[in-house]
């Protein structure tokens, strides 16, 4: 069903609808946490044709492509979801834009060329893939698109989580529009939100981060049919004829949810 990556861009598309943009209908620009292979990451990164995807990255690769072509990454995004665990190394380099790059995090330093550079801000050539990271979450871009697994979000008095150690800082001047994904990272959301006034770019931007419920919607309306499928007093089913019914209400328990996923994102 891909619910949780579509709940979630119910959110995304209602809150740029409020800064007064279309993202099925105008270009933005998406930073990523994540691959084609990943299930939120993958079908997110194709729920719409304007997507300009310049960085991502995963536990394997950093991906850099500082101008994309819309319709021809969007293609071969496609092909990676497609092919099974598929990696950042696995896209086409010639599909790149200028200056654009595909590396290993295990690279210890990169000789970055001046498009990824001025994409990055960084003022080096050379840096390392932990500098490169940090520069991605810290990155002028409309969206945050947080497909992986793991914290990459901190807030300026807690300290560095085992697990991660590229973080970002809750009142960092310049967070994206939305962000959702991840598990954690609670108290940086609040510092970002109480910060949102000074975070200026052309022009103001709120800080909605958005937690991924589709998922569990979707299992809270299943579990119920289920439920009523097997109350007390009712005429057995036979297990064929079970499943047909859950499966021919797909459409309408995903209509339900991601309906519920936009009220959530509104309130």
């Amino acid at each position: 069903m891909a619910i949780t990556a579509r709940g979630a861009w119910e959110c995304i598309k209602r809150h740029c609808r409020e800064l007064g943009s279309d993202i099925q209908r105008e270009p933005f620009t998406v930073a990523g946490i994540g691959d084609m292979s990943g299930d939120v990451f993958g079908n997110g990164m194709l729920l719409s044709r304007q997507i300009r995807l310049v960085a991502a990255f995963n536990h394997q690769h950093v991906f850099l492509d500082p101008k994309p072509d819309a319709a021809r990454s969007l293609r071969e995004r496609e092909r990676l979801f497609r092919l099974p665990r598929s990696g950042w190394n696995d896209y086409n380099a010639r599909l790149l834009s200028r200056g654009g790059a595909i590396f290993e995090r295990s690279t210890k330093s990169v000789t970055l060329s001046r498009e990824a550079q001025a994409l990055l801000e960084l003022p080096q050539r050379r840096a390392s893939p932990v500098d490169i990271i940090r520069a991605i979450l810290c990155m002028r871009v409309d969206l945050l698109w947080n497909g992986g697994i793991g914290t990459y979000v901190k807030a300026s008095d807690e300290r560095h989580v085992r697990s991660a150690i590229v973080q970002r800082r809750g009142t960092c001047g310049r967070p994206p529009g939305a962000c959702p994904g991840g598990w954690r990272g609670r108290q940086s959301r609040l510092l970002a939100a109480r910060a949102h006034r000074i975070c200026r770019r052309r022009r103001p931007h709120q800080h909605r981060f958005i937690d991924n419920s589709a998922g569990v919607n979707t299992s809270d309306v299943e579990v119920n049919l289920k439920i009523l499928l097997d109350a007390p007093g009712r005429e057995p089913v036979t297990p064929g004829w079970r499943n047909r019914l859950l499966a021919n209400a797909t459409d309408e328990v995903a209509a339900l949810v991601l309906r519920n996923n936009y009220l959530q994102s509104e309130a």
